[in-house]
Parts: structure tokens; C-alpha cells; sequence
């Protein structure tokens, strides 16, 4: 990218790193709008560039800390890269909820080490929703 190459050249420049920054977090808006990718590779694509908006928006911080609007748009990117696990989380809470109607399965979602545990159960779920 023409912007990668001239933050080479001036890497102190904080109008380089918020224009990196807004360039990564649109890319990441279209990533969303679109459906054509796998879900696991759409979320580690995401995950990848709304992290690199993120650290371009935390250096033009560093490079200019009375700028307001990266501020701002850094929490927006923040915002943006959690949403889609969050969403993914809440469908799976909505199809054990389904499922337990369906089923009375005993089906209650725990977070335990950032990982989605289900009682035993669980394998009939994924069987009924497949």
C-alpha cells in the first residue's frame, strides 16, 4: 500500500498513521458487509484488520494526544472489531435457548478461559441445528 510506504519514510507523521488507521477500519466495515468469505476466515481476516486501525489509531494518540476525533474513532474500531464475536456469541445463546424449548435439554452457556462451555447435551444441539 502507497500509505505503508510513505509511513516508512515518515514514521513521526500523525496524519499518516490516522489516514492508515480510517483506511483499515473501512476495509473492515466492507470485510462485514460481506458474505462470500467462510465465517472463521471473515472473523480472523476482521480480527487482523481492525487491529492494525486500532494500533494506528493508538500511535496518532502518542504522535498527537489532543486529537479528539482519533480518540473517538479508536473507540469506534474497538467497537467494531468485538461486534462480530459478539454477535456470533449471542446466535449461540439464542439456539440453545431454542433447543432447550425443543428439547429441554439442560443448555447454559458458560465463559470459562474465553471459551464457550456447554453441558453434555451440547452434541445433540449441534446434530439438531446441522
Amino acid at each position: 500500500m502507497k500509505i505503508d510506504e510513505r509511513l516508512s519514510e515518515d514514521t513521526n507523521n500523525p496524519n499518516l498513521h490516522f489516514n492508515r488507521a480510517v483506511l483499515y477500519y473501512n476495509l473492515g466495515l466492507a470485510l462485514t458487509e460481506n458474505t462470500d468469505l467462510e465465517q472463521k476466515a471473515k472473523l480472523d481476516t476482521l480480527d487482523v484488520v481492525f487491529k492494525a486501525s486500532i494500533e494506528s489509531y493508538k500511535t496518532t494518540l502518542q504522535l498527537d494526544p489532543n486529537n479528539d476525533r482519533a480518540l473517538l474513532y479508536l473507540l469506534d474500531a474497538y467497537k467494531a472489531n468485538a461486534k462480530p464475536f459478539y454477535d456470533l456469541e449471542r446466535n449461540l445463546d439464542f439456539l440453545a435457548l431454542k433447543a432447550e424449548s425443543k428439547f429441554g435439554l439442560c443448555l447454559f452457556p458458560l465463559i470459562s478461559d474465553q471459551k464457550l462451555l456447554f453441558c453434555n447435551d451440547f452434541t445433540l444441539l449441534l446434530q439438531w441445528t446441522l
